[in-house]
């Protein structure tokens, strides 16, 4: 009920920048939102699968990937605030570090400016660069590789740039949360790209240990 809750609450309430319902069997995944951050597939992942609410996508942990463009990204720098949320489905032998989603460009220690991804201890993790500590990195305390659907959230709120706040939910419950640091939106990495993307790193060539083996649907982006 309380995942229900928090899902119902921003599907009704808030106005995402990007709003993925990944109901198509085919072609471009259309952005809900009207932003017009569609997602184009690459190399083949499986569209009209089962999902939570209609269809959902599967990946086949090797390369498939979804890329979405750069404008949501950009909305978040000039808030300064984040939510992104998935349904996530990951088959229980995780290995590597594969990622839910990542997008823009952030520092030498942090190559994305927000990375959400599966440990291969099964927990969630979510990051964000800072130009005050290296590595501020949260993970969940559930794990998510069960084979089950689960609701993944994480928030970034820089409002206040000097003190930062992150934090992370899984299924309506709050986890985890660090808050402090100061937030590094100058995007200065040059090995990474400044597009959204689904299912791996938004690196040129992730390596494999980065690509999702599992299902996601109803993935969204909020600059609030």
């Amino acid at each position: 009920e309380q995942v229900s809750d928090m899902y119902d609450s921003y599907s009704s309430g808030a106005h995402p920048i990007l709003n993925l319902q990944m109901d198509e069997h085919a072609g471009i995944l259309a952005d809900a939102s009207g932003n017009r951050n569609d997602g184009i597939p690459f190399n083949g992942p499986t569209l009209g699968e089962n999902g939570t609410v209609m269809k959902g996508v599967d990946f086949d942990g090797v390369d498939d990937h979804i890329i979405v463009g750069s404008s949501a990204i950009d909305a978040i720098i000039e808030s300064g605030e984040m939510t992104s949320s998935a349904w996530v489905r990951i088959d229980s032998s995780v290995s590597g570090n594969p990622h839910i989603l990542s997008g823009g460009k952030g520092n030498s220690y942090f190559g994305s400016l927000i990375g959400l991804s599966v440990e291969a201890n099964g927990t969630a993790r979510f990051y964000t660069p800072s130009s005050t500590i290296n590595y501020p990195v949260i993970w969940s305390t559930t794990t998510i590789d069960d084979d089950k659907w689960h609701h993944v959230t994480a928030t970034l709120d820089a409002t206040t740039i000097s003190s930062t706040v992150i934090r992370i939910y899984i299924d309506g419950t709050l986890e985890a949360t660090m808050s402090g640091f100061y937030w590094d939106s100058n995007q200065t990495s040059t090995t990474y790209l400044d597009e959204l993307v689904i299912g791996t790193t938004n690196q040129p060539s992730p390596s494999s240990q980065y690509f999702l083996d599992g299902r996601l649907d109803e993935v969204r982006l909020y600059d609030h």
